[in-house]
């Protein structure tokens, strides 16, 4: 149902019931939602200029959308405007970063918002819940150096030694060696704070994710190894992903598995990336559910999981308009597991794998996914199954698309 408030250039098509002009060209709209028995009042004004403001604000909650292609001004006698609240909303802080090529779509997007929000320009999008985001010539640059710092600030690690990897090359961890701590909140405080790091830093995913396995009963050696993950962050505080522009912009993927990895459990760990252009724009690092009884099975495991991925990838970028036409390349250096994904024929050995870990066969027939060899030593989701020596990881971090906010020569705040 489409109605035309006086107070815009043009109408704006929602499911308003209806509108009472005022004197003072305010109109009241009121929305009834019959799926959930909900309705909440929104009030708007002509006093907002809906091609300038774009900023949610409704108490509890906030909604920054910030467009490249939209200029405006922040007009701040507008920003004290008072917005209806919802009666079911709750409290949870929403920030949403959205960017479009038609400009039209964009202010008919902003316009049906403005019923219910009132909305105001902040410009490009720097900052969202600790991810940092800088620009230049070159790229985009997304980094936590901010959180990186505070993080070290709060467990007192501001001033320490750094390392060059954040794991010991070859490091075992057990689950029953070492003294108890006294007290588990901090490192469990520790190691979540770390899981939140690893959005922008893949490098230490693995490290983290293998000291997150002893959270429940964490020993002094456990923390031990969990600062050595704050020396190495304290020596690359300024690195993040740099996504350069221009260049073949293709979507390829590396997977990998390290059999049998884990001490305690024996199960292997599974490890893949995806790389759009320049940057890695998903990374994995996960102990599998199950034993594998080999590496090929266990690579065959993590094979399985990165399909599951790019299909997941493949949807989103369709959403986006970004539709890609060719099969996706994905990279295991185990030819046995290749072998089994191309060959649709039961295999004996394999009667017992479960089966949704043929998913990958299927995309495989399908053509949707070329599973290819790649070598051991250029095998780059190594980075995420295993700690390496410092040359090598090093070389994996370059591949992943990092870099120091210096090498990235991008400009921003901090």
């Amino acid at each position: 149902m489409a109605k035309e408030c006086r107070s815009k250039k043009k109408g704006v098509e929602s499911n308003v019931v209806t509108f009472k002009v005022k004197e003072e060209c305010e109109a009241e709209a009121f929305f009834a939602v019959e799926e959930e028995d909900l309705a909440f009042t929104a009030i708007t004004s002509n006093r907002i200029n809906y091609e300038k403001d774009w900023i949610v604000d409704s108490e509890s909650s906030q909604i920054h959308l910030s467009l490249d292609e939209v200029d405006g001004t922040v007009d701040k006698g507008n920003a004290e405007e008072d917005v209806a609240q919802n009666p079911w909303q709750t409290g949870v802080y929403q920030q949403l970063s959205e960017e479009g090529d038609c400009e039209e779509e964009i202010l008919q997007t902003k316009e049906n918002l403005s019923i219910r929000f009132l909305m105001k320009e902040l410009g490009q999008l720097n900052h969202f819940l600790g991810l940092e985001i800088d620009r230049s010539e070159e790229g985009i640059f997304l980094h936590k150096q901010k959180y990186s710092k505070d993080l070290l600030k709060k467990f007192g690690m501001l001033n320490c030694k750094p390392i060059s990897t954040p794991m010991e090359p070859n490091a075992k961890m057990c689950a029953h060696e070492g003294k108890d701590l006294k007290e588990a909140t901090m490192y469990r405080q520790l190691v979540g704070s770390l899981i939140y790091l690893t959005l922008t830093r893949p490098d230490i995913s693995y490290a983290v994710g293998v000291m997150s396995r002893y959270m429940q009963n964490p020993k002094k050696l456990h923390l031990e190894a969990v600062r050595g993950i704050l020396r190495y962050v304290k020596g690359t505080l300024d690195y993040g992903i740099i996504y350069k522009k221009g260049g073949d912009c293709k979507l390829v993927g590396f997977c990998d598995a390290d059999y049998a990895g884990d001490h305690d459990t024996r199960r292997s760990t599974t490890g893949y990336i995806f790389t759009l252009g320049s940057g890695v724009v998903s990374w994995c690092s996960k102990r599998q559910p199950t034993v594998s009884l080999s590496t090929t099975e266990a690579e065959y495991r993590a094979a399985a999981m990165a399909a599951q991925e790019s299909t997941w990838i493949l949807q989103l970028l369709e959403d986006l308009h970004q539709p890609i036409e060719y099969p996706i390349s994905l990279y295991c250096d185990n030819l046995s597991a290749i072998r089994l994904a191309e060959n649709p024929v039961f295999h004996a050995r394999t009667k017992h794998v479960e089966v949704h870990y043929h998913f990958i066969r299927e995309k495989v027939l399908q053509e949707e996914i070329e599973l290819e060899h790649v070598r051991t030593e250029n095998q780059v989701a190594d980075l995420l199954t295993k700690s390496l020596s410092e040359n090598k990881f090093q070389s994996f971090r370059r591949q992943l698309g990092m870099a120091n906010k210096g090498g990235a020569s991008v400009e921003g705040e901090y």
